[in-house]
């Protein structure tokens, strides 16, 4: 659902002031027939949001307010899933989405095994 490419995107408010915004991740839904873009505030207070995306001739696009209760439920459905899963890419503390699965109980994975792409002991693939 997310990469780490540069995903931020600016909001121009009513008031003319801009929001930096990080995407966290774009979504299609089959039933709404709608293109989404869940992003979260970059202004400290990490507020998330969401917004429908329709596509234009430019790169741009445009971003209309969701305005149904379906919809807020859906997003907020794969906004959970979302957060489960960076969660779990962050358990073994490498961000490679596997616990340490060492047996010692006083295993730091700190140890010789074979490191990989991402510094820990797991076979990355």
């Amino acid at each position: 659902m997310s990469n780490k490419e540069n995903r931020t995107l600016t909001i121009v408010k009513e008031d003319g002031s801009e929001v930096l915004c990080e995407i966290l991740f774009t979504t299609y839904d089959e039933n709404f027939k709608k293109n989404y873009v869940v992003f979260e505030v970059l202004d400290g207070e990490g507020e998330v949001s969401a917004a429908i995306y329709e596509p234009s001739d430019t790169a741009e696009g445009a971003l209309s307010s969701i305005e149904t209760d379906e919809e807020w439920d859906m997003i907020e459905k794969l906004l959970e899933k979302y957060i489960e899963e960076q969660e779990d890419e962050d358990s073994c503390g490498c961000g490679c989405g596997d616990s340490c699965g060492c047996e010692s109980d006083d295993c730091e994975c700190d140890h010789d095994h074979e490191e990989h792409s991402c510094g820990c002991c797991h076979n990355h693939e």
